[in-house]
């Protein structure tokens, strides 16, 4: 299982970089977890490109695990009425939240 860790500021001015690590998960076609315990902070592109790749892992069938999620990253989900991402199980494998 690879293991995407994220800190400090998910904003649009990290999206770009963001995005890339996102899609290199998704290529590497194998079970992901995303260890977000250290975001202090997560905007609209941020929250949209996260959601967008917890989509696209559960279409193809690869299990997500979101380790620890900060209470930033979940208010910032919430905000946008995203909050059963960190939380949804997809038919391929989890995609949760774990402590």
């Amino acid at each position: 299982m690879r293991t995407l860790s994220l800190e400090g500021s998910l904003d649009i001015a990290a999206a770009r970089e963001l995005q890339e690590c996102l899609a290199g998960l998704l290529e590497a076609g194998e079970a992901c977890a995303i260890d977000a315990s250290a975001v202090e902070r997560a905007d609209a592109a941020a929250v949209q490109l996260l959601h967008a790749f917890a989509r696209e892992a559960c279409a193809r069938g690869l299990a997500l695990v979101w380790r620890d999620p900060s209470p930033a990253l979940c208010e910032a989900f919430r905000l946008l009425g995203l909050e059963r991402t960190l939380a949804e199980e997809s038919g391929a494998g989890a995609v949760a939240s774990t402590p």
